[in-house]
């Protein structure tokens, strides 16, 4: 019962832009039961946000397999740019060169011109 209060509340102050908030409430939510994709999503830019770039990291990297294990191509891929991102910014150009290899080959499939394939 405590996951479900610390995840409502993680949604609650992640929409409210309290990014210290959200992390502790959707950290313990997730440490009670594992956070689905979404919840993944907003605990990465929470984590982000708050200069905790290995968490944020983590965070979309469970979502991406997630998403990929689901088939949801596009949504993974997204995930795995924004993932690609954060390691440009860090200068990490090895390892997000990878992730964007990644999204790449999960659009080889999708349709032409989808705005993940930008």
């Amino acid at each position: 019962m405590a996951a479900n209060a610390d995840l409502g509340a993680g949604r609650e102050s992640f929409y409210k832009h309290e990014w210290a908030a959200a992390l502790a409430q959707l950290s313990s939510a997730d440490r009670e039961s594992a956070l689905g994709p979404d919840d993944l999503e907003r605990l990465a830019v929470a984590a982000y946000l708050l200069g905790m770039d290995t968490d944020s990291a983590q965070a979309r990297a469970r979502a991406f397999h997630l998403l990929e294990d689901r088939g949801e191509a596009q949504r993974a891929a997204r995930c795995a740019f924004w993932l690609a991102f954060e390691l440009m910014n860090a200068d990490e150009m090895a390892r997000a060169g990878g992730w964007l290899a990644r999204a790449g080959r999960l659009l080889e499939d999708c349709e032409p011109g989808c705005a993940e394939s930008g």
